[in-house]
């Protein structure tokens, strides 16, 4: 059959960029808000803030921001600027209102829809050199990692991360463009959050904590390095939460009743500002270090609920950081292990 070819009016886009994305992202993403200071934030992704106007956006975990809904879809979403359109304004010439109602049932559908894997490609090749070589993991832990299916590389060359549930179905999947100078960061289709990166150690009952599925392959190459040991790593838990959301670590506590002790270990950069009221009732920006604000939330709730809680904070802006001058500073050694 035909695709049927939509033209939307002047009069309708421009009703495109002055919907209400409160209640767009409510309907369409299954997100919530809360009033925050001079604008709206995000409860399931606690970095992603929305502007007074209910319009205007800026996510601070992605470093990327906007105008309105399309700016959305088209930074956020990967989608078309037709599509973005369809999405927003539906495939028929109605006016389409400013304010979409809330819809819990289309939030549980964004919820409960199923996970969507990219192809694999033919080998791991620019996966291996991206993981080893840019970032400074450890070679060991990147095979393991590929045997057990924990990672793999899509057709389009990104490293994606997968997590399963207890029934090892896939239920999670992240993806990592390896282009030097090219940040490209996503979760796939159809993840579920509440379910994110993480690798199994045997001490039971200390978990580590990042943003980041390469933090903390980082943390654990860093654990390798400085004990000596290739399998240093496999000792503790580790759990990336693919953001400063912390509804994965919730869910892992409920799973694992062995945990005692947390290790926060979130990145300690200015990744963003701040809109703050000034005495005089003018509005000012001021930089802002989500990261470690984050992880004092964190490091509050979790010890009111009883839990042994410390903030690691990277003497460098990451722990990948941490981990490419720690092995800088040692250089020689590194030699070393090469060569043996």
């Amino acid at each position: 059959m035909k695709q049927k070819h939509i033209v939307y009016t002047d009069e309708q886009k421009q009703q495109a960029r002055e919907i209400d994305i409160i209640s767009f992202l409510e309907t369409h993403e299954g997100y919530s808000f809360q009033k925050k200071g001079s604008g709206y934030k995000c409860i399931e992704h606690d970095s992603l803030f929305i502007r007074s106007d209910r319009r205007g956006w800026y996510w601070n975990s992605r470093q990327v921001g906007g105008a309105n809904a399309i700016d959305y879809c088209l930074k956020v979403k990967d989608m078309s600027y037709s599509d973005t359109l369809l999405t927003i304004l539906g495939d028929n010439t109605v006016a389409y209102s400013k304010s979409l109602p809330p819809a819990n049932k289309l939030a549980e559908k964004v919820v409960n829809k199923q996970l969507i894997l990219p192809e694999q490609a033919e080998n791991n090749k620019r996966l291996f050199a991206y993981l080893t070589k840019t970032r400074g993991i450890d070679e060991n832990i990147v095979n393991d990692l590929i045997r057990k299916n924990k990672i793999y590389q899509d057709k389009n060359g990104n490293v994606v991360f997968v997590e399963r549930d207890a029934t090892g179905k896939e239920i999670f999947a992240s993806k990592r463009g390896t282009l030097t100078g090219k940040k490209y960061v996503r979760d796939c289709v159809g993840s579920n959050k509440r379910y994110t990166f993480s690798t199994q150690g045997i001490k039971p009952d200390t978990l580590f904590v990042f943003e980041g599925a390469i933090d903390l392959l980082s943390h654990a190459t860093l654990a390798n390095r400085i004990i000596k040991n290739p399998k240093a790593w496999t000792v503790h838990k580790r759990l990336s939460l693919s953001g400063l959301d912390d509804g994965a670590l919730e869910r892992y506590l409920s799973d694992d009743k062995d945990i005692k002790k947390i290790y926060i270990c979130f990145d300690n950069d200015i990744d963003g500002v701040l809109e703050v009221t000034n005495p005089d009732g003018t509005v000012s920006t001021v930089p802002h270090n989500h990261g470690q604000v984050a992880a004092q939330e964190l490091k509050r709730k979790y010890t009111a609920l009883g839990y042994e809680v410390e903030n690691c904070v990277p003497v460098q802006k990451d722990m990948n950081a941490e981990l490419l001058n720690y092995r800088k500073d040692n250089l020689s050694e590194e030699k070393n292990m090469i060569r043996r």
